[in-house]
């Protein structure tokens, strides 16, 4: 007597076996899209919150005193008595590959300056009127691999006046890149600037030319 039963079972195994196998390639497809999607997840993380600016290879500063090379000057870039107006300026410069946008958040102190795509005005920082260009801004998009221009115009920010003077090494920028934002530190290529005290910078760099000339 024929079994008509166990050829039924055998029938529906053939007919499910080519569905579980869909299923299965299905189910691996959507792992491993899981799996890329988290892979992407944690590089773009890794990138934005790696990304920042570091000081350029351009520095400059107006007025004030600069030491002459016969003191030793340790890294002074600059002096700037309570009368005088601190202008000083750096590149800063993107490393990443892509754009960041850079602020100061503190735009009575720091002003931001987009760099002139001329390669013969790469290696200096101009201003026309003798001081901060009309162009700072508080904010500016840094190309990959390119620079901006800071402007240090008033790190002091109203410190009444008095005998001590008071150093500023660098500043602390906010960097934004890949839609993730993180403040960054900032220091000054060329050394650091002093402000206050009560000599004449004019007068202080004079003698100082004088005793180098002797």
């Amino acid at each position: 007597m024929t079994d008509v039963r166990a050829d039924e079972t055998t029938a529906d195994d053939t007919q499910d076996a080519p569905a579980a196998a869909r299923r299965t390639r299905r189910g691996r497809w959507v792992a491993a899209v899981v799996v890329l999607g988290l892979l992407l997840v944690a590089a773009w993380q890794a990138a934005a919150r790696t990304s920042r600016v570091e000081p350029g290879g351009v520095a400059q500063v107006s007025g004030g005193l600069a030491l002459p090379d016969c003191v030793p000057s340790g890294n002074l870039w600059a002096a700037f008595d309570d009368d005088e107006e601190v202008l000083a300026a750096q590149t800063i410069r993107n490393p990443s590959p892509w754009p960041v946008t850079v602020s100061t958040g503190d735009s009575e102190a720091y002003l931001l300056e987009p760099r002139s795509d001329d390669q013969d005005e790469q290696g200096s920082i101009t201003s026309a009127s003798g001081g901060v260009p009309d162009a700072a801004r508080e904010s500016v998009v840094v190309p990959g691999g390119q620079e901006a221009t800071l402007w240090i115009h008033n790190p002091q920010r109203g410190v009444p006046p008095g005998s001590i003077w008071y150093t500023y090494d660098g500043v602390s920028l906010t960097v934004r890149a890949l839609g993730i934002e993180r403040e960054v530190w900032v220091p000054f290529s060329a050394g650091v600037l002093q402000v206050g005290g009560s000599q004449d910078s004019a007068v202080l760099s004079e003698a100082l030319e004088g005793a180098c000339a002797g």
